[in-house]
C-alpha cells in the first residue's frame, strides 16, 4: 500500500516539471532569436562594407581613367578620334555648353566653381564601370594653376586656351584637381580627390 505522504509529494511535484520545461524552452527561444538578430546584423554590416568598397573603387577608377587621358588630351589640344576611341566602356565626357561636342578639360573652370567647396563642382565626365549600372563615378576636373617650367620663356603665357598659347623652351606646367564621387547599390557613396600635373611642350 502507498504511503499517503509520498503520494501527496508526487502530486505536488508534477507541476514543477512542466514549469521548468517551459522556462528552458523560453530561454532557448530567446537565445535563438538573439542569435538570428546578430547574424542578420552581421550580414547587413558585411553588405554595407562591400557596397562602401564598391563606391570607393568606382571613385578611384574614375579618377584613374581621367588621369590616363588628360595628358594626351592636352598634348593633342583636344579630343582626337583616336583618343575618344580609346575611352573605356562606360566612360563619357559631358557636353556642358550644349554645342554638340564634348568639352575640353583643360579650359577655364566653370564660373562659380570653388576649389574648396565640392558642392560647387560641375560634373565633367561619368564612368559607369559595372554591367548592371549600379556602380558609377561622377568626375569633376578643375584647373588649379598654370606656371612656366624653370628656364622657360613666358611666351604668350596667359593660361592655356588652345593652339599657340604655351611657353617656349622648357614648357608650361598645368595643374589640375580631379574630384571623383563614386556611388554603388544601397546609396553607398565615396569620393576621392587627386592632383594632376601636365607638362605642355607644344
Amino acid at each position: 500500500m502507498q504511503n499517503p505522504i509520498n503520494h501527496r509529494l508526487n502530486q505536488s511535484q508534477t507541476g514543477y516539471v512542466l514549469v521548468i520545461g517551459l522556462l528552458l524552452l523560453l530561454v532557448l527561444t530567446l537565445i535563438a532569436v538573439t542569435s538570428m538578430q546578430t547574424t542578420t546584423m552581421d550580414f547587413r554590416m558585411s553588405a554595407n562594407l562591400a557596397r562602401k568598397s564598391d563606391s570607393f573603387q568606382s571613385a578611384e577608377s574614375g579618377q584613374e581613367v581621367v588621369s590616363d587621358l588628360l595628358d594626351e588630351h592636352i598634348f593633342e589640344h583636344g579630343w582626337t578620334t583616336g583618343l575618344t576611341n580609346s575611352f573605356p566602356a562606360g566612360f563619357a565626357i559631358n557636353d556642358k555648353d550644349g554645342d554638340g561636342n564634348i568639352d575640353d578639360l583643360y579650359e577655364d573652370n566653370v564660373s562659380g566653381e570653388s576649389l574648396t567647396d565640392a558642392t560647387t563642382f560641375t560634373q565633367d565626365a561619368t564612368y559607369n564601370n559595372s554591367t548592371n549600372g549600379e556602380i558609377n563615378a561622377d568626375i569633376a576636373v578643375l584647373k588649379t594653376q598654370v606656371i612656366p617650367a624653370t628656364g622657360s620663356g613666358n611666351t604668350m603665357l596667359a593660361g592655356y586656351q588652345g593652339l599657340g598659347k604655351s611657353a617656349a623652351s622648357s614648357g608650361t606646367h598645368m595643374y589640375f584637381m580631379i574630384h571623383s564621387e563614386g556611388s554603388a547599390k544601397g546609396s553607398a557613396k565615396n569620393s576621392t580627390q587627386g592632383n594632376f600635373r601636365a607638362v605642355v611642350r607644344n
